[in-house]
């Protein structure tokens, strides 16, 4: 593996070492707290919320740390409909296009870290005192991010 530093100075190749060396950028205890716990899917739930004029459905997958059972993680999907138009630009105005919409698919999109600001709560993972106040807490987070998306 090579990289290439970008600057202004005469562009030289550096190996796999000098990458490891920028590694600092992530701190160690980061690195220890990715690479030494494991969580296991406890429990998934979903919720419908209603968006402007339609209804999706929220999922919500709550983990729990394998040393840990007080400390949990989330990953919360947002189920969106999106409709695909080819933009042909090459097409004259007397071919018009015959089919408008290309497809139109449920992606589920991953909103976790939309939610919160604050990593520990939904990704790294913290303890609580019950998946039921976990929940709770999460659902507050859905109620906020419910009333920004209907702005």
């Amino acid at each position: 593996m090579h990289i290439t530093n970008q600057s202004s100075s005469p562009t030289k190749t550096v190996g796999l070492d000098a990458a490891k060396s920028a590694a600092p950028l992530i701190s160690a205890v980061m690195r220890k707290k990715i690479m030494s716990e494991y969580f296991k899917l406890k429990s998934t739930y979903e919720v419908f919320l209603e968006f402007s004029q339609n209804t999706r459905p929220i999922r919500i997958e709550i983990f729990y740390s394998i040393k840990n059972n007080k400390k949990l993680r989330a990953r919360v999907w947002d189920q969106n409909t999106y409709n695909l138009y080819p933009t042909f630009a090459n097409i004259s105005e007397e071919e018009g296009l015959k089919n408008k919409l290309l497809s139109c698919d449920d992606i589920n999109r991953e909103i976790t870290m939309i939610l919160s600001d604050e990593p520990n709560d939904l990704v790294w993972g913290k303890e609580w005192d019950s998946e039921e106040k976990y929940l709770s807490y999460i659902k507050e987070l859905l109620n906020e991010y419910q009333k920004l998306q209907n702005e």
